[in-house]
């Protein structure tokens, strides 16, 4: 393939280190001049379809900037690349996105407003080029099984044309034709392997440099060895990235409204705690390299009707009264049964949280992506918090039972999360309520 012999050119002139924005630019520089010569080199002997139309046109552009000696054109087809743009974004949906201007791994995570950003993956390091790079975000095994290539052939020099042996390896005419004749494996530095595995998954995805961006772009790679249907989660251990996705089940006993209901005859709330512990959750855990997944279940007992009106100023809560024809008159922030989403939160009253976000409550008000409700800019949001007593203003609740408070229990769940499972702020669990009778 002409054109990926032109991107070989391209990453054997790219030294591997970010050594300050100078030597970056310089490195850019040197990088361009390199592909550019590939590309004329291979038209000379081929013919101009050889290459793209994008290449060209850069051969085209390059030859009147030195037969003219513009150093300003020449700067200015400098600043169409980018010096520092060499590494990767994992977005939510699992597909891999060059990002510019910042030499580190990146994976999309929601704000405290509900948007989708991109943080820094803890852990990640400088790596080199951006194509180098992606040894290092998938690993050689993943990439050379995505290649179906092993080990043993990957490096043998006939999987090369002639021109990136020289660029990369820096062989001879001479030593590029005993080392094919003999079939031999190429001996070659980690770094220069890792650009030719980069390189050449890039190639066989359909990704190419946009000038304009700034950074490779298009294919659409994904992050995942396996299927999946949830938002994407990635760590980093060790020296490895680890993706997962984390989904949850929620289970509300359909009798559960008759915890808490307006009594028409007497005009008054009234509270059966027969009904209080209404609520399951199962959440599952699925590694995106193995296929493995794991679940766990939320331990204690777990409330998620709303049970206060307001009329308790020192417990708070507000009177959403509403009646439905199944339910009866319920307190209508409920949140109801269907998809929604789970999110680790700050919570000035009770500390470290899980928040819901896009649901419709039982009255149907509909909250965003930032946990309110839609057009409010205020709005409490509804927590994932231990309480003593299971009280709830629509919130999920752990509570005390069998000697053992909500608090713990609310510690365990939070704990198994956090550290079995690898939740971290800004991942967004997807996850459906269901109601059921027992």
């Amino acid at each position: 393939d002409y054109g990926l012999n032109v991107m070989f050119a391209h990453e054997a002139s790219r030294n591997g280190i970010n050594d300050g924005a100078a030597k970056q630019e310089l490195e850019t520089a040197n990088a361009i001049v390199a592909h550019i010569k590939a590309a004329s080199g291979l038209m000379a002997v081929y013919g101009e379809n050889a290459v793209g139309g994008f290449l060209q046109d850069e051969v085209k552009k390059y030859n009147t900037i030195t037969q003219n000696k513009d150093v300003s054109g020449f700067a200015a087809l400098v600043n169409s690349y980018d010096s520092s743009a060499d590494y990767w974004l994992v977005k939510q949906d699992g597909s891999i996105t060059g990002t510019a201007n910042d030499p580190r791994m990146y994976r999309e995570v929601y704000d405290g407003n509900g948007k989708l950003v991109k943080e820094l993956i803890p852990g990640s390091n400088e790596t080199g080029s951006q194509a180098a790079s992606l040894v290092d975000l998938l690993g050689e095994e993943r990439i050379l099984n995505r290649l179906n290539l092993s080990k043993d052939t990957m490096y043998n020099a006939n999987n090369f044309s002639d021109e990136a042996l020289k660029e990369i390896a820096g062989m001879s005419d001479e030593e590029i034709r005993i080392a094919k004749a003999e079939g031999a494996a190429l001996n070659i530095s980690e770094v220069e392997r890792k650009r030719l595995l980069g390189e050449t998954l890039l190639a066989q995805n359909g990704y190419a440099w946009d000038s304009g961006a700034k950074t490779w772009t298009g294919g659409g790679m994904s992050i995942a060895e396996v299927a999946f249907a949830d938002n994407v989660a990635i760590i980093k251990e060790g020296d490895s990235y680890k993706p997962f996705t984390i989904n949850a089940a929620i289970y509300r006993d359909a009798d559960g409204y008759k915890h808490y209901t307006f009594d028409e005859k007497n005009k008054a709330w009234k509270r059966n705690d027969a009904y209080k512990n209404n609520t399951e959750v199962i959440v599952y855990h699925k590694d995106l390299i193995t296929g493995e997944t794991n679940k766990y279940q939320f331990q204690g007992p777990l409330n998620f009707i709303d049970n206060l009106d307001g009329s308790n100023k020192n417990i708070g809560g507000e009177n959403q009264k509403y009646t439905d024809k199944e339910k009866g008159t319920v307190q209508g922030a409920t949140v109801a049964a269907g998809r929604m989403e789970i999110r680790l939160d700050q919570s000035a009253a009770f500390g470290e949280v899980l928040m819901f976000a896009n649901f419709t409550d039982v009255k149907g008000d509909k909250f965003g992506a930032n946990g309110m409700r839609e057009g409010e800019q205020n709005d409490p949001r509804t927590l994932y918090h231990a309480t003593k007593n299971g009280n709830s203003d629509s919130c999920l609740v752990s509570y005390d039972m069998d000697g053992i408070s909500g608090a713990e229990y609310f510690r365990r769940n939070m704990d198994f999360l956090k550290n079995k499972f690898n939740l971290y702020k800004g991942y967004s669990i997807q996850a459906g309520l269901s109601e059921l009778k027992r």
